[in-house]
């Protein structure tokens, strides 16, 4: 039996590992930023701890306490985009300094979109970052993660997709279903030709309680994507959730356009092209996705996504 601590216990992803961590015999203590959430983790088995990404005190002494600590919590304030990243960043130096020379484990959240535009490339983990722009800022809390590792610390960063799908929920999606509905048309972004690699919600999962079973090399950058489910651009999603809402109209908008109706930041995740491999994860982790899924029938077919 492994100890966990976990931020972001009760959210989409969260909640997953939540169930496999306590399915694989671990015991969990979550993160609570209230008493509902406390009640609904209680419900689950998980212990609560009242608190939220601020409380460092609080995240420094459970983290002792832990025998691994996955950090999957972040503030998804896209108008605070960078006080948000900067939070993350006092966040891991916090679990850092608590978890220094104990050889725990520490895995943190990041995603492809540091990778930022791929373009034809299908970029692995040693693809090298741009500067500036999109994600990219938190590379450098990626970068702390890695460097941890040099202080007694099995660190890991899982990178996840853009669009992270499955058991009703999904990151980006439910946001492009709304504003259709809202306006009865589906859009995408230019001629909606930019590919993005997806993962399904209990892959992911999967992933992060294998880190806590498996030994890998710390310091170690993880992608969790689908390699089966490819082939997904923005006009396809735009096509797909048209089919689910029943609607006639699907339209190509400028980033300018798109800006206006989903905000800056949501423009540009929903028009790039976003390819990767996920090799370390199967190679240190043993982990695999299963064939068939795929996730523009889930737009289109599933129960009502929700954030």
């Amino acid at each position: 039996m492994v100890h966990i601590f976990l931020t972001g216990a009760s959210g989409y992803i969260g909640s997953v590992v939540v169930d496999l961590a306590l399915k694989a015999g671990h015991s969990v203590r979550g993160l609570a930023r209230s008493e509902a959430s406390a009640a609904k983790l209680r419900a689950k088995g998980v212990e609560p701890v009242i608190g939220d990404l601020f409380s460092l005190d609080v995240l420094a002494a459970e983290a002792k306490k832990a025998d691994a600590v996955l950090h999957l919590a972040f503030i998804h304030d896209f108008d605070k985009y960078d006080e948000a990243v900067a939070q993350d960043q006092r966040v891991i130096a916090t679990f850092t300094e608590a978890l220094a020379g104990t050889n725990k484990v520490l895995v943190v959240t990041s995603g492809t979109g540091v990778l930022q535009d791929t373009g034809d490339m299908i970029a692995d983990e040693r693809t090298a970052i741009q500067p500036g722009g999109g994600a990219a800022e938190r590379a450098i809390a990626e970068q702390m993660c890695v460097q941890a590792a040099s202080r007694g610390i099995r660190s890991a960063v899982m990178r996840l997709s853009l669009h992270v799908y499955g058991r009703n929920g999904s990151h980006f999606i439910p946001i492009q279903i709304a504003t259709a509905e809202k306006d009865g048309v589906a859009r995408y972004i230019g001629e909606g030709s930019n590919v993005t690699t997806v993962v399904h919600v209990d892959d992911v999962a999967a992933a992060f309680v294998l880190a806590v079973e498996k030994p890998f090399t710390p310091g170690t950058i993880f992608h969790l994507g689908d390699k089966y489910d490819t082939g997904m651009t923005g006009k396809k999603i735009a096509e797909a959730i048209a089919q689910r809402l029943s609607l006639s109209q699907v339209q190509s908008v400028s980033f300018e356009e798109a800006s206006v109706v989903w905000g800056p930041f949501l423009a540009w995740a929903f028009s790039l092209t976003n390819q990767y491999s996920s090799g370390l994860a199967e190679k240190e982790l043993g982990w695999s996705v299963p064939e068939g899924r795929s996730v523009l029938k889930y737009i289109a077919e599933s129960g009502r996504v929700e954030a």
